[in-house]
């Protein structure tokens, strides 16, 4: 385990996270007036709590440092984490959705089904996914070029 001694810096801020979320917001306003397209409502949820994730970490763990193999560890968790995040917000988003719409259901049974069904595969994607920028990040070259020369 030598070659995971090293440290990473979690960032003390990101620079546009504030705007951003503003814009999350406000697509989240205009979201509540339209008619429901389980895509959109999926891609709403993903994009909410990224940004609440983001949020989350800088407040609580921005300018620590931790051992590359945490970093590793904490990246696969933040994705599994993530994954059956936004599976689980948009079936919020949909009872939310459902209930400020008067004339009946949004979304069909089988619509809910699906999404709830998705929980495993989407944790399992995001922690994957999570897991490799994990370790392209304490690599120490994530942005080099292919001939091993950085930028």
């Amino acid at each position: 385990m030598a070659e995971l001694d090293g440290l990473v810096r979690i960032p003390a801020t990101l620079p546009g996270l504030k705007p951003v979320s503003g814009v999350v917001g406000a697509c989240a306003i205009v979201w509540l007036s339209l008619e429901g397209a389980l895509i959109r409502d999926i891609l709403l949820a993903a994009v909410l709590l990224a940004t609440a994730m983001a949020f989350i970490v800088v407040r609580k763990a921005g300018g620590k440092t931790i051992r590359q193999i945490q970093t590793v560890i904490v990246a696969t968790a933040s994705g599994a984490i993530f994954g059956a995040g936004v599976a689980l917000l948009t079936l919020v988003l949909l009872a939310v959705k459902t209930s400020l719409h008067a004339h009946g259901p949004e979304y069909a049974g089988w619509e809910l089904l699906w999404v709830w069904r998705q929980i495993p595969l989407w944790s399992g994607a995001g922690a994957l996914l999570m897991a490799g920028f994990g370790l392209i990040l304490i690599s120490g070259k994530p942005f080099a070029d292919p001939d091993g020369s950085r930028d």
